[in-house]
């Protein structure tokens, strides 16, 4: 869903410096993560060290 988003608002002509795209680090598929980053866009990885359970 993440890189649809970020499609669709290149395609408007927001600038990838300006897109982030959060918890990225929950993604299981490195792959996405990697064409995310040829967008050129930002991503955070901001679940690091956090327990599953809450």
């Amino acid at each position: 869903m993440g890189k649809q988003q970020a499609k669709l608002l290149l395609d408007y002509g927001v600038s990838p410096n300006k897109i982030i795209l959060g918890h990225i680090d929950l993604m299981k598929d490195r792959e996405y993560v990697f064409e995310l980053l040829d967008m050129r866009i930002y991503v955070e990885f901001d679940h690091i060290g956090r327990n599953k359970k809450r």
